[in-house]
């Protein structure tokens, strides 16, 4: 991610939105790690508006449905190994980001998160500058964090320590 980054930014300026095109790698990295994170693994309240049948089973018009995420993030039919951190899924062939429609981070349809955009783009720029000013390193490299959750209403991250290293840098601010 840091080598990206340099690249992109030449190691004289800081990243900006407009680097975030050239930059598939890191946000390939920020789109795997909300698929295997979610804070909130399940979706707002959705109204079924017919009658329709899914898997076999018929659910009525107007039954409540709350869709849970993780689900879908985690379905070895639509991610092959779901349970382990592979960011290059989300690159084609070619090194482009493709995001699949199974990718539902954000939730889908009508109830999106209105927040997705902006989102994003604070993802990127904290991540992209935090990593070009910080090596970022375990304090144990033998004691590395479950990528398992704890289950409940939200999945808190588990407690893990980490050492801020600073790179010398040339940027200017």
């Amino acid at each position: 991610i840091y080598e990206e980054i340099e690249r992109e930014t030449g190691g004289s300026r800081l990243p900006c939105v407009a680097d975030k095109a050239k930059m598939n790698f890191l946000h390939a990295t920020i789109l795997e790690v909300l698929r295997i994170s979610s804070i909130v693994p399940l979706s707002l309240l959705h109204r079924v508006s017919k009658e329709c049948t899914v898997r076999g089973y018929t659910i009525p018009k107007d039954t409540m449905v709350i869709p849970h995420l993780d689900a879908v993030h985690f379905d070895e039919q639509i991610w092959g190994d779901p349970h382990t951190f592979r960011p290059e899924r989300f690159l084609n062939d070619k090194g482009e980001v493709v995001q699949p429609e199974q990718f539902v981070a954000f939730s889908l349809g009508r109830r999106i998160c209105i927040g997705e955009a902006l989102a994003r783009m604070e993802l990127f720029l904290f991540i992209a500058m935090t990593c070009q000013r910080f090596k970022i390193v375990p304090v144990r490299p033998d004691q590395l964090p479950p990528l398992t959750d704890t289950m409940g209403l939200t999945y808190p991250p588990t407690a893990f320590q980490v050492k801020f290293e600073e790179r010398c840098s040339s940027v200017s601010e």
